[in-house]
């Protein structure tokens, strides 16, 4: 039975006050409207979920995002709901919407879903409390990301202590028959805003090109190093899941991954974002098919370029 249970259902309709459209967000974009409590009901029956579970899902969200503005993005043909800020502290007032900062109702939904499943009832309480802080949102849902398509038949744990340094605790724990896997999940979108810092002066005069310098890898792995314990690969893989929306560099990401991070404390980076395509370094090929076939992951060179000397200025963003 879902732990959910435990929050009172509402009923399922309009918000109780019409919610404000994303002004930032061009008219042409969107299609229908809808409620999360409706988009929900229509995710159940595409993941064969019971429509009370839907419900109770929908219950489970703070407040704060029962009454969010729901749209359809007839660009990418999802459901987008609005509740992340958009960034903004950019070069010449300039303020960035949209992916970013309305996300896809699906991710939001499975993100719940996991961790119905995976959580105990006191780490759904702070879970819940992460929802519902809008600086924080988007990274509590991309964290119950890796789950989407795990494996099945795994002893999963989440927020593990005592295989980190100190009392800090990593992400997740996957464990079966010859698997040992921990890994803590990071959402990073500082890549994003250096690169919009140096590409927005030239698009804001009409230019059709920036000179773009590469993202610094070290933006994404911040912090690493000193969480993990030293560990040989042969008894548990460590590493990083990480989210990004810009493309790396190849070359130095690949060096910082082989020189830079301690190779006895971090054994794989998965890169990735909301879609299904990862791109993934691991110490060794071993690893690599392990991560693909516990995950159902599908490699890709989307996320990465070799070419930044000259970038044009329609790559600012990936969306």
């Amino acid at each position: 039975m879902t732990k959910l249970i435990r929050w009172r259902p509402r009923l399922i309709g309009f918000p109780k006050r019409k919610p404000r459209r994303d002004a930032l967000i061009p008219p042409p974009f969107i299609g229908k409207e809808s409620t999360l409590g409706k988009v929900f009901i229509e995710l159940a029956k595409k993941y064969q979920d019971d429509e009370k579970n839907a419900i109770q899902r929908y219950t489970f969200l703070p407040d704060s995002i029962k009454d969010t503005w729901v749209w359809f993005d007839k660009i990418t043909e999802i459901w987008r709901y609005k509740f992340c800020p958009p960034y903004d502290r950019l070069p010449e007032g300039m303020i960035v919407a949209g992916t970013s900062s309305n996300l896809p109702v699906e991710e939001l939904y499975l993100a719940i879903k996991i961790a119905d499943e995976r959580l105990t009832h006191a780490q759904l309480i702070a879970y819940r409390e992460r929802l519902s802080q809008a600086e924080k949102h988007a990274a509590a849902i991309f964290e119950m990301r890796p789950l989407k398509n795990i494996k099945r038949g795994l002893r999963v744990r989440y927020e593990v202590t005592g295989m980190g340094q100190g009392r800090t605790s990593l992400d997740w724990h996957v464990k079966g028959k010859g698997l040992n896997i921990a890994f803590d999940v990071k959402y990073r979108i500082k890549p994003l805003l250096d690169h919009l810092k140096q590409t927005i002066p030239p698009m804001n005069i009409g230019a059709a090109e920036a000179t773009v310098s590469a993202p610094n890898p070290e933006d994404l792995f911040r912090g690493a190093d000193a969480k993990f314990k030293n560990k040989c690969f042969l008894w548990r893989q460590q590493g990083l899941w990480v989210f990004t929306d810009i493309q790396e560099d190849e070359e130095r990401l690949k060096n910082y991954f082989k020189n830079t991070l301690n190779r006895k404390k971090i054994h794989f980076v998965i890169i990735s974002d909301w879609k299904d395509d990862v791109y993934i370094l691991a110490r060794n090929r071993c690893i690599s098919r392990k991560l693909k076939h516990t995950f159902h992951l599908t490699e890709s060179k989307r996320f990465i370029t070799q070419d930044y000397d000259k970038v044009a200025v329609e790559r600012a963003s990936m969306d």
